[in-house]
């Protein structure tokens, strides 16, 4: 016999369940960091995340101190593919092509000793001149977060401190693809047994009080 407490508290918990599984599920993106480094010119640092969104890669780059102006960014691609970079300030220019991308214009290269390049794409941006661009966002169309694990980043940093500062040219390696938060989001078979379970339950617990 269940008791009218009783009752009462597992109807609650079923319906607890079927609020759940009709929650909607929160996206989770994936993303992989890298922190690029001088191999000439003036001591430098730009931490890279790439992060999907949306179908589409965001590269967020940020200056650390002491701080400049991002001019530049260049990565490899593997397997190699062509996308397209959506092409909204700060963003100048662009270029795919596999093995031979370099020189940017504008003095925007990654010659000199120690160099990654020429690697698969780079990406110039606007020079404000004053060290006062140290973050930069762009998004990439085409490409999957695949193509970029572990390859080669490059950077090009200029007018470090004041507009009379030095430059320097960067380097790194990309790290693993880092799963969202909360690891993986529960598929919509999974809900759909979950929603079921619990409305089977409210239909029988509701027969049980009506007798």
């Amino acid at each position: 016999m269940i008791l009218p407490h009783m009752k009462h508290n597992l109807l609650a918990v079923i319906l607890l369940g079927a609020g759940i599984s009709l929650a909607p599920s929160v996206a989770r993106a994936a993303s992989i960091s890298a922190t690029l480094d001088e191999f000439t010119g003036a001591d430098a640092q730009v931490n890279v995340t790439i992060t999907e969104v949306g179908g589409n890669l965001q590269f967020a780059l940020h200056s650390t101190l002491p701080v400049g102006d991002i001019t530049g960014f260049w990565a490899n691609l593997n397997p190699y593919s062509a996308g397209a970079v959506v092409a909204a300030a700060p963003v100048a220019n662009w270029q795919f092509d596999e093995n031979n991308v370099n020189n940017l214009g504008n003095g925007v290269l990654l010659n000199g000793g120690g160099t990654p390049a020429p690697l698969d794409f780079g990406v110039r941006f606007t020079k404000p001149g004053d060290g006062s661009q140290t973050d930069v966002t762009f998004t990439v169309t085409g490409l999957s977060l695949s193509q970029l694990e572990n390859q080669t980043f490059g950077a090009r940093i200029q007018a470090i401190g004041d507009a009379d500062g030095g430059s320097s040219k960067l380097s790194g390696p990309g790290g693993p693809i880092v799963p969202g938060p909360g690891g993986r989001v529960p598929d919509a078979s999974s809900t759909a047994t979950l929603l079921g379970m619990s409305l089977f339950g409210v239909e029988w617990l509701r027969r049980r009080l009506a007798r």
